[in-house]
């Protein structure tokens, strides 16, 4: 468990660095519990930041943030700078002909959506 502990430590500090290394940022929040920070780069989206940082939060940590959640991210981006896009993508589903329905949620990967299917179908 105490190993368990440093490596998850480590990851979310991995995750960190990463998405705090932006050359030019124009504004980051700091997101609670813990995760760190989500920094918007002149030229990108903060929506796109936030799904972004939620996609790496999820795979270092395992920890999934709710769609509200997320949104209030998006929020705080563009009550301080112009946003393009003001809200996040809607949940994306596949209906698979009689054998169930893949969704893909705001900050998950598709392919993290495909993974867990198969192995719901199990």
């Amino acid at each position: 468990k105490k190993c368990c502990k440093a490596l998850e430590k480590m990851m979310r500090r991995l995750a960190l660095v990463l998405l705090c290394y932006h050359v030019g940022a124009q504004m980051s929040i700091e997101v609670p519990g813990g995760f760190g920070t989500i920094v918007s780069r002149d030229g990108e989206e903060p929506a796109d930041e936030v799904e972004r940082f939620a996609q790496i939060t999820r795979a270092a940590t395992g920890h999934v943030f709710t769609k509200n959640e997320l949104q209030s991210f998006v929020d705080a981006f563009c009550n301080e700078v112009t946003c393009k896009k003001t809200s996040l993508g809607d949940d994306i589903s596949l209906e698979l002909g009689g054998i169930g329905t893949i969704n893909v949620i705001p900050g998950q990967a598709p392919i993290e959506a495909i993974d867990e299917f198969l192995v719901l179908a199990k």
